[in-house]
């Protein structure tokens, strides 16, 4: 049994102000994106303030516009800024911006309400959303786009970097076709209103940050480079602190053994990391690490836009349950099982006009005081109903058919959001009907992604898993009689693929690539060292600075996927 000392270690932990507790108000990031309404374009802000900065005033803003030639208002004239209002009606919605852990069991909470000392508003932030008028983008952008930014004068540093200003920004490409815009057409991708900041120290974290895009794009995602503003439309990267980076921006096995380094799904946004170490603070929790997610979308392998998320992630020294036992995470079993179920994994493949079955199951069999704990399922997905238990109701308005549930789940009036709960264990499956419209827009092969997020009611923090079904809906001549079907294309579609020379000197020529694929580099010690994509006819891979062996791993929009062994030298 663990001293008495360590439970006043912890409760004290929560009761230690942070540098910044003093300060009027303090930024903790945000995003930025856009929508088609009627034709013409309306631009939607979030920005996070520390729940204990009192003086914060909820009134407008503004995003700056830069990019040569700039986009022109419905009188033909040139303009370089877009004021927002405050969306009060969306803020009071949302719970008036407050998104704190929803926990029943334990003493200790994250509270925004709670008193002007901890542990109440420790690792809380009130979220405040804003959005333009109608109005109108004449024009073309740049090669570079027109870059959408707003900076937060007032941010607040992390353990990862320091800096007294963030700017936010989104960026709006031009088209395949060059054509100039004049009527809104393609929406941007947008990160989840709601987000989970809250995380537990040496826990397995597993959480999404995807995206959801309404015109059914190829999306990609990646860890991206802070900007600071220097001066009006000219920005420099954030500096790190030593042991940090922009990919590495939590501790890694370099500070401790333990440490697993944050990783971003490029092609699902999921987002994994294990922090055992807290850097240099000498107590938690005033411990945060700050990070930048970027998704783009992709049309027949042309970048249309460029979205971020910018935000802290703070790590808690969680108590254990009362039986001196961690809490961990609920259980979520593969959906799906082959040969005989001695192989079961959360992928699969499906012909365009079959149907597939998604079998869940969570279990979790953590006990408070004697009785089990409360568990929440939510569910996400580009091609999953929007309600869960409505296929007619999609995400993507074009879709007249998606993925749905028999079972009609509960609403959480506060963060807008439906969910499942069950004592213990949950079962049920979600249905797909699949047809060619769920293919890529050239007819070939496309992966879809299904977010299961569990979690339990353990206070401050619960325990939360989220796991990404991949299903990866193939051609077929029958359903879909224009697209081609040879086997080589459905399965096989590096067979052309060339990687040379090998041995090199870093510089890598690709031959024999027709389609835009994404790429994952590792050392031999299986640490990813690099991430990105690569655009169709590309010729050049660049491997890290290091010599050494390692392992390209590349993926098609199919889902195919091949490893190639590389040597510098």
């Amino acid at each position: 049994m663990r001293p008495l000392l360590f439970f006043v270690f912890l409760l004290s932990s929560f009761l230690i102000i942070p540098n910044n507790a003093n300060a009027s108000h303090a930024a903790y990031g945000g995003s930025i994106h856009w929508e088609c309404h009627n034709g013409k374009y309306v631009f939607f802000l979030k920005r996070y303030i520390a729940c204990n900065s009192l003086t914060w005033s909820y009134t407008p803003l503004s995003l700056s516009i830069t990019g040569n030639p700039l986009p022109r208002n419905d009188q033909n004239i040139s303009f370089s800024t877009i004021t927002l209002r405050p969306d009060s009606s969306k803020w009071l919605s949302y719970n008036s911006g407050v998104f704190d852990p929803l926990c029943s069991r334990g003493t200790l909470v994250i509270d925004c309400n709670a008193s002007s000392n901890p542990p109440g508003f420790y690792g809380s932030y009130i979220t405040y959303f804003y959005q333009s008028d109608t109005l109108e983008l004449n024009g073309l952008p740049p090669s570079s786009g027109w870059v959408f930014s707003h900076v937060l004068f007032d941010a607040t540093g992390g353990e990862n970097f320091s800096s007294n200003n963030l700017a936010l920004r989104a960026v709006m490409y031009k088209d395949s076709a060059s054509v100039a815009l004049n009527q809104c057409i393609d929406n941007s991708p947008k990160f989840p209103e709601v987000s989970e900041n809250a995380f537990c120290k040496d826990r397995l974290a597993e959480y999404s940050e995807a995206v959801i895009d309404s015109d059914g794009d190829s999306i990609v995602y990646y860890l991206d480079q802070p900007l600071r503003q220097v001066s009006p439309g000219i920005y420099q990267t954030v500096s790190f602190k030593t042991g940090y980076s922009y990919t590495n921006p939590l501790p890694d096995t370099n500070q401790a053994a333990g440490n697993q380094p944050l990783n971003y799904d490029p092609r699902s946004g999921l987002v994994t990391f294990k922090a055992n170490s807290w850097g240099s603070s000498p107590l938690p929790p005033s411990n945060a690490f700050f990070v930048k997610y970027t998704a783009e979308t992709y049309r027949e392998g042309v970048l249309l836009a460029k979205v971020s998320h910018e935000r802290p992630l703070l790590i808690f020294d969680c108590p254990d349950l009362p039986n001196l036992v961690s809490n961990s995470a609920p259980t979520i079993r593969p959906p799906f099982s082959h040969v005989g179920g001695t192989i079961q994994n959360f992928s699969d493949t499906v012909i365009a006009g079959n149907s597939v079955i998604m079998n869940l199951s969570v279990l979790d069999t953590n006990t408070f005081n004697g009785q089990f704990q409360n568990i929440r399922i939510e569910l996400s997905g580009q091609k999953l109903s929007s309600v869960y238990s409505n296929n007619a109701l999609c995400p993507e308005p074009s879709d007249t058919l998606c993925a749905s549930l028999i079972a009609a789940p509960s609403f959480y009036q506060n963060r807008q959001v439906y969910y499942y709960s069950a004592l213990a264990s949950w079962n049920s499956f979600i249905s797909w009907q699949t047809d060619c419209d769920d293919l890529n827009s050239n007819g070939k092969a496309r992966t879809h992604y299904f977010y299961i997020k569990a979690s339990d009611d353990h206070c401050p923090v619960p325990a939360e898993v989220t796991k990404v079904v991949a299903i990866t809906v193939l051609p077929d001549s029958v359903n879909c009689p224009n697209v081609s079907t040879s086997l080589d294309e459905r399965l096989n579609a590096f067979s052309q693929l060339n990687l040379y020379p090998n041995p090199s000197n870093g510089l890598v020529f690709i031959e024999g690539l027709n389609e835009s694929v994404d790429f994952q580099i590792f050392n031999i010690q299986g640490k990813l060292m690099k991430v990105g994509r690569l655009a169709a006819n590309q010729n050049q891979l660049e491997l890290p600075d290091a010599d050494g062996m390692y392992f390209v791993s590349i993926r098609d929009e199919s889902g195919n996927e091949r490893t190639y062994k590389l040597i510098k030298q």
